[in-house]
């Protein structure tokens, strides 16, 4: 399942990030997951989808998109207050309340000594998935690396690339 996050940057711009700013990213989301709603992790490990330490760790996500930015160095300008990110997770159809409400209204802040930037989640929205069309052959293209381990096994070992 997908689902869009629109956020608005608290502050005024220009903001400064770090370029690399997507390891931040994943460990907030991570940390969304793994300590906000009471009840997520007991479904995610009844479901299976919960790693040997009991953590959820099927998601992944796509670049922040922000409305008007430029690098500089190693770092992202971002010229307006609002942004948004792609959110995909495995999952049935029972995680989509639990994802809205581990990330709804959350506010949470990325950066590093020279810039720091707040992010408040404005809105949810759940994606329409894209039907497969099973009559042809059709190309996939991931929005980030993929960790592939055999079926049964969530701990490895893992697909080499």
């Amino acid at each position: 399942m997908r689902f869009k996050l629109n956020f608005k940057l608290e502050g005024e711009a220009p903001f400064l990030l770090p370029a690399n700013y997507q390891n931040e990213f994943s460990s907030w989301i991570h940390k969304m997951l793994h300590f906000e709603v009471d009840g997520f992790g007991k479904w995610a490990r009844e479901k299976g989808y919960a790693d040997s330490r009991g953590e959820y760790r099927m998601f992944t996500f796509s670049d922040v998109q922000f409305v008007g930015h430029k690098h500089q160095g190693d770092r992202l300008i971002v010229e307006h207050n609002e942004a948004a990110v792609v959110l995909s997770f495995y999952g049935d159809p029972e995680i989509e309340p639990f994802v809205f409400a581990i990330f709804e209204n959350k506010e949470f802040k990325i950066g590093d000594k020279n810039g720091k930037v707040a992010f408040v989640v404005e809105s949810i929205e759940k994606l329409q998935e894209a039907l497969p069309d099973t009559t042809r052959e059709m190309t996939f293209t991931c929005l980030s690396p993929m960790l592939i381990a055999e079926p049964g096994k969530t701990d490895g070992p893992f697909l080499s690339p």
